[in-house]
């Protein structure tokens, strides 16, 4: 567990950041189009579709069903300390990529709020749509609790995080080896906590393949749709005034 929650702060320190001002330039509001266009890009990556075609050979036979049974009662990866562990594990990714949001060079203060909203948004997006999904699926939960099983909100959370903490550490001046360790860093701890949620009995693994699908979906909507290269960008500034001050928003082409 220890070295689970140490590698990718490693990863990240071993590189050399510089003052490139990356993170969180290229910020914009998508037109409905551009929106549409992110959605879809989303969906086609393998982070989004590969989980849910798993899901799918899962359902023959019941395999999801004898791999969750197993998971539950041999508990192989996190034992008896599953559901701690599960929670830990998501603090750290979200912990890591906060991490990795404000170590990232930004050349305005707007910019490091755009980058960090974004992280915010894509949470707070995928905690709306996974407890809409709960109520419409009515899955009970492996371990009998009560009916919110489908789909794993852990691994929608951490999926979302880990996708978004790549376009950070993708902001910074890191060696390569530096740069892969410290996004499959983000990935592992997202795996882990989904893991440990079968493992504690909480979901069914189909439960959390859906769950990191929807995920990494909403965080790669998000940064297709709010973080683009080269495109139209939001400017976040400050106007002092007369006993205070104001925040000012407006978007640049």
């Amino acid at each position: 567990m220890r070295l689970i929650l140490i590698l990718p702060l490693l990863a990240l320190l071993g590189g050399c950041l510089s003052a490139g001002g990356k993170y969180g330039a290229d910020a914009r509001w998508p037109t409905g189009g551009q929106a549409w266009q992110a959605a879809r890009d989303a969906a086609l990556e393998p982070g989004t579709w590969v989980p849910v075609v798993a899901t799918g050979v899962l359902m023959i036979d019941n395999a999801d069903g004898h791999l969750t049974d197993w998971a539950m009662r041999h508990q192989p990866v996190f034992g008896s300390n599953a559901d701690d562990d599960s929670n830990v594990l998501q603090k750290a990714t979200a912990g890591f990529w906060l991490l990795t949001a404000l170590a990232a060079p930004s050349e305005t203060l707007g910019d490091k709020v755009a980058g960090l909203s974004s992280g915010l948004a894509a949470v707070a997006l995928e905690g709306a749509v996974s407890t809409g999904l709960k109520e419409i699926s009515g899955r009970e939960r492996p371990n009998r609790r009560n009916d919110k099983s489908f789909p794993s909100g852990h691994a929608g959370r951490t999926s979302a995080l880990a996708t978004l903490t790549a376009y950070n550490v993708n902001a910074m001046n890191l060696s390569e080896p530096a740069r892969l360790g410290a996004i499959a860093g983000a990935q592992l701890l997202a795996a882990g906590t989904a893991w440990a949620r079968v493992e504690a009995g909480k979901h069914h693994v189909s439960d959390v393949l859906v769950g990191n699908a929807l995920g990494h979906f909403i965080g790669a909507f998000v940064r297709n749709a709010f973080l683009p290269e080269g495109e139209g960008r939001i400017n976040i500034g400050y106007v002092p005034m007369d006993g205070g001050g104001a925040l000012t928003l407006s978007l640049l082409h």
